[in-house]
């Protein structure tokens, strides 16, 4: 064999040995994401469910803007009603008191 032939041969070799640590720098790295995007879907998945919780609890439990003023306005007119009837209690008790006062 001559001597080119054996340099272009351990050239090849040398390109080999690095070619090959290349390789298995890039399967290690590739590994390293496959374990954090497993660690991504999880932690996404769990938020998708809290999320999809709370849009249920929203939904259920808690009231538009308008939808509140239109309880309020409801709840406000009774105790105006109220009001208007203690008032008018008052009244009846006040007159039923001057009358006995009277007799």
């Amino acid at each position: 064999m001559s001597d080119d032939m054996r340099r272009e041969i351990d050239d090849l070799k040398a390109r080999t040995v690095r070619y090959e640590a290349d390789a298995r720098a890039l399967f290690e790295s590739v590994e390293s994401m496959t374990k954090m995007l497993r660690r991504v879907v999880v932690t996404t998945t769990q938020t998708g469910a809290d999320l999809a919780e709370l849009k249920t609890y929203v939904r259920e439990k808690l009231v538009t803007k308008n939808e509140f003023d239109r309880r309020m306005d409801g709840f406000a007119g009774r105790i105006d009603d109220f009001r208007l009837h203690m008032a008018q209690q008052k009244e009846r008790l006040d007159d039923l008191e001057s009358k006995s006062k009277d007799s």
